[in-house]
Parts: structure tokens; C-alpha cells; sequence
């Protein structure tokens, strides 16, 4: 063999060996700092779009929640209000049972039934009667 080609086989391919094996580690290096770069990117965005959303959900929730609670005041104050009106109506047929005439006699009389309708009739107009 030629000493010159010897040479170079000796000296010059390991030299390009080693600079496209760096070549190479360099390439992979870069396209994996360009992968970190875009997945560091993407990562912060969809953290961020995920912390509006959540907000978004929970201002819903609380929005639901205090529509909830008023609707449900309202309906209270609404109840106590049928409920003074049935007292009022009670303590009426409470005193014109006390003023009846036959309200020691056994049965019923006409002013009792008219009582009693009246406390029927009421009833199936409230919200919980029958």
C-alpha cells in the first residue's frame, strides 16, 4: 500500500469520523433544544387556558350558587306568608266555632260544614295541599 494512503487512512478518517460523529451529536442536540423550547411553550399555554377556564367555572358556579340562594329566599318569604295567612284564617274559624250556636249539639251544623269547607278549600289552593 502507498505510505501516503496509508497515512491517510491512519491519520485523516478517523478526523472525519470524529467531526461528522459530532455533526451529528451537535444536530440531535439542537433538535432536541428546539423540542424542549416548544414543548416548555406549549405547555405554559395550555396551563394558561386551562387556569381561565377554571376561573370561568367557578365565576359560573358562583353566579348559579347566589341566583340559587335568592330563589330560594324567595320561596321562604313566600311560605311565611301563606303561613300568617293560615293563622289569620285559623284563628277566624277558631273564634266563629267559639261564637257557634250549636257547637255542643252532636253532628254537624251548617256553620261547622261551612268551617270545615273553608279549611278544605284552602288547603288544595296551597302549594302543599293535596
Amino acid at each position: 500500500m502507498n505510505p501516503v494512503k496509508a497515512w491517510i487512512t491512519a491519520h485523516i478518517w478517523p478526523v472525519v469520523a470524529g467531526i461528522v460523529i459530532l455533526a451529528i451529536i451537535g444536530t440531535g442536540f439542537a433538535l432536541w433544544r428546539v423540542y424542549e423550547a416548544g414543548y416548555a411553550a406549549g405547555k405554559a399555554e395550555i396551563e394558561a387556558k386551562v387556569a381561565v377556564a377554571t376561573n370561568a367555572a367557578i365565576a359560573g358556579q358562583a353566579a348559579a350558587n347566589r341566583e340559587a340562594a335568592a330563589a330560594a329566599q324567595r320561596t321562604i318569604e313566600a311560605l311565611h306568608g301563606q303561613i300568617t295567612d293560615l293563622k289569620t284564617t285559623l284563628e277566624g274559624i277558631d273564634d266563629a266555632a267559639a261564637l257557634d250556636a250549636d257547637r255542643d249539639i252532636n253532628g254537624i251544623g251548617a256553620d261547622s260544614v261551612r268551617r270545615l269547607n273553608s279549611v278544605r278549600s284552602r288547603a288544595t289552593r296551597s302549594p302543599g295541599g293535596r
